[in-house]
């Protein structure tokens, strides 16, 4: 379920469920981490994560290395952590690098009309010897791309 606000830091009006959410135009929170190395040379190279073929939504698509919607009762950086243990096998000793860089909104539209939402966005700098391994299912495969690559 998602927690239904009249802005961010009120209390809950009600919880909805996850897919009835943006029927109703209410505003939709989510977490995405990026994760990235750099080189020995600086050089930056992110990983990229290509969804699961069987995702009910966006299947076999490009996504963040980790990403997920805010549970009703979770928290931020509870979320965060969580999508990064099930669909990276990030540790807890590597979360601690995580670190809050903004927040992006937006209008999704798809064949149910728009649909607003607000994404928590996070980097999370890690080491080169580091390769995500999903656990949950949701994520295909990761590539370890430069940014050129990326663009």
């Amino acid at each position: 379920n998602y927690s239904v606000r009249s802005n961010f830091t009120a209390e809950p009006l009600m919880e909805v469920e996850r897919a009835a959410s943006g029927l109703f135009g209410f505003l939709q929170y989510g977490v995405h981490i990026n994760g990235f190395t750099r080189g020995p040379d600086g050089e930056m190279k992110m990983w990229i994560g290509r969804r699961s073929k069987t995702k009910q939504t966006f299947p076999d698509m490009f996504d963040n290395m980790c990403a997920g919607g805010l549970a009703a009762g979770m928290g931020i950086l509870e979320c965060a952590k969580k999508e990064c243990q099930e669909e990276a096998s990030v540790s807890d000793k590597l979360l601690e690098r995580l670190k809050p860089v903004g927040c992006v909104s937006y209008f999704y539209e798809d064949e149910r009309g728009l649909q607003p939402e607000s994404q928590f966005v996070f980097d999370l700098e890690l080491p080169d010897d580091f390769t995500p391994v999903n656990a949950d299912g949701e994520m295909g495969s990761f590539q370890h791309l430069t940014i050129p690559e990326v663009i």
